[in-house]
C-alpha cells in the first residue's frame, strides 16, 4: 500500500480483497486499522473503521473523466457517537483526504 504525502505509514495483512485488514498512520492522527467491506477494482473500494460508539465507512470511486479520472474520496460516520466525531475530526478529515487526493494525482501523472 502507498505511502507519501500525509500519510506517514500504510500497510495490508496480505491481498487487497473484500475483508482484508490495512493500518494507516496518517500524520498527527493515532495510526487506525480498517477493513476493506467492498471492492471494485480499479472502480470502487470502501472500508471501515470501527471504535466503540463509532462506525468511520470510507468510500473510494474513481470515475473516468475525458482524458483523465476524478477520485472522490468520502467519509461516513455513523453509530451513537458520530455527531460528536463529525464535530471533532469533520474538518481534518476533509483536509487529510484532499492531502491524499492530491498525492495521488501526482503519483498518477508522474506515471506518465
Amino acid at each position: 500500500m502507498w505511502q507519501g504525502g500525509v500519510v506517514e505509514s500504510a500497510s495490508i495483512d496480505g491481498d487487497f480483497i473484500v475483508g482484508a485488514k490495512y493500518k494507516t498512520k496518517v500524520k498527527g492522527l493515532p495510526a487506525s486499522t480498517s477493513t476493506v467491506t467492498q471492492l471494485d477494482s480499479p472502480r470502487i473500494w470502501v472500508s471501515a473503521a470501527k471504535a466503540p460508539g463509532l462506525t468511520l465507512t470510507y468510500e473510494h470511486v474513481i470515475e473516468p473523466n475525458g482524458t483523465g479520472a476524478v477520485l472522490t474520496e468520502r467519509a461516513i460516520m455513523s453509530g451513537p457517537l458520530a455527531g460528536v466525531a463529525a464535530r471533532l475530526i469533520g474538518k481534518r478529515l476533509e483536509s487529510t483526504f484532499a492531502a491524499t487526493t492530491a498525492h495521488c494525482a501526482h503519483l498518477a501523472e508522474s506515471q506518465h
